[in-house]
């Protein structure tokens, strides 16, 4: 009997403290699931092979990447810590070098039927020229047009934004933020594709898009920069690419990249990524929270 009252006078206690651990394990993979793509290109992509058929349907992704250019793998961890964000590049990233045009794309699972889209990624140049461009956009398809992007876009080679209403040159826009594509220095980009601007011609027209660099907190807060420019793209046919485009970037250049994110809310494109053996962790100790009910109720 006493051996039976110590175990009731210790089990809320152990109760509470397996719920609080479970509680977290939940917000987070709660966060995870507005995360929609996921690419930590941690494959074997060395010896100048390149990026294309690397890849396959998973993490979001339908299938692998498809292009050209000279994009290997680096043995180089990027890390990203301001505030409450912790975005840790594993083991390598990949290297962005040695051709002077790079274009490759990647489909992912449609997004449509949401008013936003939020993609982010961990950037860094090591050496770069002023005539150096880089353009991560989001699309529709594998073609430019209908898209929006983030990256090294201006010619005074700061953060910007891209927009290609399409290939015609209709509603094409570029502008600059005020930090520099090459500073040495690991530097995180968020970009947000939205309904929120004036110039699309109802509320299901993607029309601006937003950009952030370097944020310290998963709530972001205002924008460095955004473009009120259409899409010309409805919601209902969405984004379903990824699309990756380099210019004038040659083997004296050196960037890297890593931590491609794609979901429909901030903190899924910036909260930690659960491992596998967390959501293990997170089923055990809801199997072991029931088993202490049950032993309680008998």
């Amino acid at each position: 009997m006493k051996y039976k009252m110590t175990e009731i006078r210790f089990r809320p206690a152990l109760n509470r403290s397996l719920i609080g651990v479970i509680a977290g394990l939940a917000l987070c993979q709660a966060a995870s699931a507005a995360l929609v793509v996921y690419e930590d290109f941690e494959y074997d992509i060395s010896g100048g092979a390149g990026l294309s058929g690397k890849g396959s349907a998973a993490d979001g992704w339908g299938g692998a990447w498809s292009g050209s250019g000279t994009i290997v793998a680096e043995e180089t961890a990027m890390f990203y810590t301001a505030g409450d964000i912790a975005i840790n590049g594993g083991g390598q990233s990949v290297k962005i070098n040695g051709t002077s045009q790079a274009y490759f794309t990647r489909q992912f699972d449609a997004i449509t039927g949401v008013t936003e889209v939020y993609f982010s990624f961990l950037i860094k140049s090591e050496a770069g020229a002023g005539a150096d461009y880089l353009n991560f956009w989001l699309s529709h398809d594998a073609d430019r047009a209908n898209s929006a992007g983030i990256g090294d876009v201006t010619a005074s080679n700061r953060f910007g934004v891209r927009i290609f209403g399409d290939d015609t040159g209709v509603n094409n826009s570029v502008q600059g933020s005020t930090t520099y594509a090459f500073d040495g220095s690991v530097n995180l980009l968020v970009g947000r594709i939205s309904t929120a601007g004036s110039s699309g011609t109802d509320d299901d027209i993607f029309d601006q898009i937003d950009l952030w660099v370097n944020p310290s907190s998963t709530t972001l807060g205002a924008a460095d920069l955004t473009s009120d420019i259409s899409l010309e793209l409805s919601t209902s046919v969405g984004l379903s690419y990824f699309g990756l485009q380099t210019s004038n970037v040659g083997s004296g250049d050196d960037y890297r990249i890593d931590e491609l994110r794609i979901g429909t809310s901030a903190a899924g494109v910036l909260s930690t990524i659960p491992e596998p053996s967390t959501s293990a962790l997170l089923f055990g100790g809801l199997t072991l929270l029931a088993a202490f009910g049950r032993r309680t109720r008998q």
